[in-house]
């Protein structure tokens, strides 16, 4: 009983800490996406600082 209450825990963190890679992964392409956007717009504008 104590091993079923304990491997529910212990796989539900491995999934959060799974999640919160994916998470940090993504937003960190976000924000290179969105350097990327404002990069090629401040080039061509020229004007956007």
């Amino acid at each position: 009983m104590g091993a079923k209450m304990i491997q529910p825990q212990a796989f539900s963190h491995v999934e959060v800490a799974h999640s919160l890679t994916l998470f940090r992964q993504q937003s960190s392409s976000i924000h290179r996406m969105a350097n990327n956007v404002v990069q090629t717009f401040t080039q061509k504008t020229g004007a956007w600082r």
